[in-house]
C-alpha cells in the first residue's frame, strides 16, 4: 500500500475519525468497483471520517446513505460547534 492508493488522504487526515489507513484503502477499493448510478448506505456516522473516505473513492452518479441519530452528547455537540466555528 501507498499513499497514491487513497483518494482524498490530505483532507482525510484532518477527519477524526475510528478508521485508520488500512481500512480506508481496503474500503476504497471496494467502493471503486461499484457501477455508476449504484447506491448503498452506510450505518453511523461519528465525524464524517468513513464517509468521507467513501465519497471520496465512489464512482459517478453513485449515491451513499449515511444513516445516524446524529445525537452525540453535548460535550461533543459543543466540541463540534466550537471546532467548526459555525457560531463565529
Amino acid at each position: 500500500m501507498n499513499k497514491d492508493d487513497f483518494t482524498g488522504i490530505a483532507e482525510w487526515k484532518q477527519i477524526q475519525g475510528w478508521f485508520d489507513i488500512y481500512q480506508t484503502v481496503a474500503i476504497q477499493q471496494i467502493v471503486k468497483q461499484l457501477l455508476p448510478g449504484s447506491e448503498f448506505f452506510k450505518l453511523g456516522s461519528f465525524q464524517g471520517c468513513s464517509s468521507f473516505a467513501l465519497t471520496s473513492a465512489i464512482p459517478a452518479y453513485c449515491v451513499l446513505y449515511s444513516v445516524d441519530r446524529f445525537a452525540g452528547s453535548q460535550a461533543r455537540k459543543k466540541w463540534n460547534l466550537a471546532s467548526s466555528h459555525l457560531l463565529d
